[in-house]
């Protein structure tokens, strides 16, 4: 309301908006021309070194093993079956990390609306220790546990007969 009742504000506010978006054109104008030089650097050295681009290498034999699967894989199947495979455990693993991390959330959640003290207290100090440790951080210390404190496939647990 104020800039609409003085009419020289109206105008110094249009000129900085028309300035601040030349500023952002010339920005995405210098982004563009960096990235077309990228991939004309790029191109030049693939071609320079013999390097052929493409997906063609798709249908070549993988010569590696994929121990888990759905879907039956050999190493003289091709790369294109192998990133099939590798996408359906990714979305296989996905799946039941969701499932199951939405169980404990929920559970969490109602756990730290509790009435019970002892029972809120423990949700949420379980919340916050695995909300304000970064995951990388978390990674690290659950491979440590995993590879230096847990035995060998060789050597596995065992309870009451079954092994883990």
């Amino acid at each position: 309301m104020f800039l609409s009742w003085n009419p020289s504000l109206r105008k110094k506010t249009h000129k900085r908006s028309n300035r601040s978006f030349i500023y952002q054109l010339l920005v995405v104008a210098c982004l563009l021309i960096v990235l077309g030089l990228i991939v004309m650097n790029t191109l030049s050295n693939m071609h320079q070194r013999g390097i052929q681009g493409g997906f063609d290498f798709l249908g070549d034999p993988a010569g590696f093993e994929i121990s888990e699967s759905w879907i039956t894989f050999d190493s003289a199947d091709s790369y294109a079956k192998a990133f099939g495979v590798g996408l359906i455990n990714t979305l296989r693993v996905c799946v039941f990390s969701i499932m199951v991390s939405t169980v404990i959330g929920t559970m969490l959640g109602l756990g730290r609306l509790s009435t019970n003290p002892l029972l809120g207290i423990l949700c949420q100090i379980y919340t916050e220790i695995f909300r304000n440790i970064p995951l990388l951080i978390q990674l690290l210390i659950w491979y440590v546990v995993f590879v230096e404190y847990l035995p060998d496939p060789e050597h596995p647990l065992t309870f009451g007969g079954s092994n883990f």
